[in-house]
Formats: structure tokens, C-alpha cells, sequence
């Protein structure tokens, strides 16, 4: 398993070092069911979650997702920020008072933002094929008169198939994927007239239309791979997954007028931009999985590398060790009821969900380091129809 790392590693490396010079920037999909474990889970994903997840759960039993969307926020949640957003919103607050409720986000959240995705697919029995689509826009920066917002959009189909391998009590499972996108987004860093199109959304003056419409945005289609691997003996998991392998996007800029008034959308431009890979290990544990009571524990990693070697060196350093790892898992009662509850690099998060086999719901609190800034927490809420 650790050589299998290596060379994906290197592979990945090697490939996006000998294309072009910009990196396309990371938009994430924020599961409830995930974060709810502290961001855990999607190394063994199942169903419709293996489009975002490992490709390797392709080869679990099959399911038909007629529609899943997921909602999700980066603020604080606590009911003091709730009733402001409510009176911000409701434009019961005066211009001082939204303008003090963004700067009080930023200061604590260091983001303040909304996203959500919507998709539908087929999963699993060898096979997987779906299309979704992820948006997200947020507000960035130490303060709001000086914030950026950043606006990014993808929309995607993804084919791809997955093989078992059962000995007896030992199952493995590999499996990879294809996925062509469609990205959209604010253009450089996002845009820097947020102070006033953030106020005349929500009605505090100036002409909205007007502002955004000078504005340009930057897309292009683009392709990527995805890899990964499951071993199960008896009740414990391993895996190991890349995603982003050999990613491109042919990037080109519009403004937002001419995209409306000419449906001018930027598809094959002259800049080329690639993705970071990013390689996932971890393990996992479930324990009586058809029972009343079934408990499951994960543990996993974005630089398993640098795990490795945090191992080799006695793991003396716990907060260093914790803040590299994300650790979860869920309590599944009845096989209807879930709660969940871990640690994301040191951050809490917890969440909740039902199960009715036909339709699902799931919420999560989060919590989610973000480079050198202050944690990120928020809400996420997610719904789904399957058979």
C-alpha cells in the first residue's frame, strides 16, 4: 500500500509539473454526512457519494440517485449570528449595522459564505456514471470595505467503474474514474468591488445589475482522473485514493455582460491551468454493520507522507499530528438514525441523519482549518431521493 502511495505521488507530481503555469484553485463539495465526521467518510464512500469521493466504491452494491442536494454556509453558528443574518437579510439592520455583522464574520470565520450542489447518478456493481453541478460564493478578507468575493462554479459528468476482489473474508476494491467539467469563476483572487455588490444585493443602494455586469469571469472546459483502492478484513478498512490526476482546464475571461447579453461564455481560451492531485489515506473500522447498533471509525489523511513520518518519529507531538489528520465516525441506530461527531485538523465538527432507505436527510456543524487563518466553521444540510 505505501509503494502503490509512492508512485501515485510521484506520477501526479511529475504530470502537473510538465503543463502550464497557473493552478486552478480547489472547489470542494460539503457533504453533511462527511463533515459531520470531521470531513471522514469519502475514502470509503458508497453510492452516489463515490462521485466525489473514492472511486473504488464503485464496486459496493448499486444504487440510482434521482436527486441529491447538499446546501452549506461558512459562519459561525450560533443564535446571536442567526438572528443578525436574519435581520440583515429580512433588511430589518441599518447599513452600519450589516456592514458591522460582515466585519464581525470575517474577524471570527475568516470567511462568510454560501454554496450548494445538486446532482444525480448511478453507483455501483461495477460501474458508476452521474453529472452535478457544485457553486460557491464567499466572501474573503480581514475586513468587509476591503473583502473580495469569490465566486466559483463547476459543473460535472463523471463515467467511471470499479473492480472487487473477494478471498474469503478478504474484499478489495479498485476502481477509477473520468470526469469532464465546465468551470466558472470569478476572475484572479475574485472580485474586488465586494463591499458595494454585497450591499446592493441586499438592497442597501446602488444598482446591483450595473456592477455586477462590469465584472468579468474566467472558464473553460477541462478533464481529470480519479483512482483509488479499498481492503476490507473482516471489520477493518483501508484505502488509499488520488483525485485531480493529470487535471487541465482551457481557461479564457468574459465579462458578465456579454455572457448575458451575447451568451458569450469563455470555453476554450489561451491559458492553460491545471489542478493539484490530492492523494488520501486512512483506515477505518465497522463494526456490525447489519445490526440495530452499528458503530464505524475513520481516520485519514491528506499528506500521508508526512503521517508516515510523524509515525516513524513516536508520534511525540499530538497537537502537530492531530492538526494533520481528519478523525471521525457515526453510530447508525435502528439502520435508521445516525449521529456523527469528529475532529477535522483539531476542529469539531458533529452532525446528524435519517435514513428511509428511499429518501435521506443529513445536518452537520463544521469545523475546517484554512491555511494560517482563523478555523472555518459553518452549517451544512443535505437531502436525497434514491432506490
Amino acid at each position: 500500500m505505501k509503494r502503490f502511495c509512492i508512485t501515485l505521488v510521484l506520477v501526479g507530481t511529475l504530470l502537473t509539473s510538465s503543463f502550464a503555469q497557473t493552478t486552478l484553485a480547489s472547489l470542494t463539495w460539503k457533504d453533511a454526512r462527511s463533515m459531520g465526521s470531521g470531513g471522514t467518510s469519502l475514502l470509503f464512500s458508497t453510492g452516489y457519494d463515490s462521485f466525489f469521493g473514492n472511486p473504488a466504491g464503485f464496486a459496493q452494491g448499486g444504487s440510482l440517485t434521482l436527486g441529491d442536494a447538499s446546501l452549506w454556509s461558512y459562519l459561525p453558528v450560533t443564535p446571536k449570528n442567526l438572528n443578525q443574518v436574519q435581520s440583515v437579510l429580512s433588511g430589518g439592520a441599518s447599513q452600519p449595522e450589516a456592514e458591522t455583522v460582515f466585519d464581525d464574520f470575517l474577524a471570527d470565520n475568516s470567511e462568510a459564505g454560501i454554496g450548494g450542489s445538486a446532482g444525480l447518478g448511478w453507483a455501483g456493481k461495477g460501474f458508476g456514471v452521474g453529472a452535478n453541478i457544485v457553486s460557491e460564493a464567499k466572501l474573503t478578507g480581514s475586513a468587509f470595505a476591503s473583502s473580495k468575493l469569490v465566486v466559483r462554479n463547476q459543473v460535472n459528468a463523471i463515467l467511471g467503474f470499479a473492480i472487487p476482489v473477494n478471498l474469503g473474508f478478504i474484499h478489495l476494491a479498485v476502481g477509477a474514474d473520468a470526469r469532464g467539467f465546465y468551470r466558472l469563476d470569478a476572475t484572479a483572487d475574485g472580485w474586488a468591488d465586494a463591499y458595494n455588490l454585497v450591499l446592493a444585493a441586499l438592497g442597501y443602494g446602488g444598482d446591483l445589475r450595473t456592477l455586477v455586469d462590469a465584472e468579468s469571469m474566467t472558464g473553460g472546459l477541462g478533464y481529470a482522473l480519479d483512482a483509488g483502492a479499498t481492503l476490507k478484513i473482516g471489520p477493518l478498512m483501508a484505502g488509499i485514493m488520488a483525485r485531480n490526476l493529470f487535471g487541465q482546464v482551457q481557461l479564457g475571461d468574459a465579462t458578465v455582460k456579454d455572457m448575458n447579453e451575447n451568451s458569450n461564455y469563455p470555453v476554450n481560451g489561451t491559458s492553460l491551468a491545471v489542478l493539484n492531485p490530492i492523494y488520501t489515506g486512512g483506515v477505518g473500522l465497522s463494526l456490525n454493520e447489519d445490526g440495530l447498533l452499528s458503530p464505524s471509525l475513520y481516520a485519514e489523511t491528506d499528506d500521508i507522507l508526512g503521517f508516515v513520518d510523524a509515525v516513524k518519529s513516536g508520534l511525540t507531538d499530538t497537537e502537530t499530528v492531530l492538526s494533520s489528520i481528519r478523525i471521525g465516525g457515526e453510530i447508525r441506530l435502528l439502520r435508521i438514525f445516525i449521529v456523527r461527531g469528529g475532529l477535522n485538523a483539531n476542529c469539531l465538527s458533529m452532525g446528524a441523519g435519517i435514513d428511509l432507505h428511499i429518501i435521506r436527510a443529513d445536518v452537520a456543524l463544521f469545523g475546517e482549518d484554512i491555511s494560517s487563518l482563523h478555523p472555518r466553521t459553518g452549517l451544512a444540510v443535505r437531502a436525497a431521493v434514491k432506490f
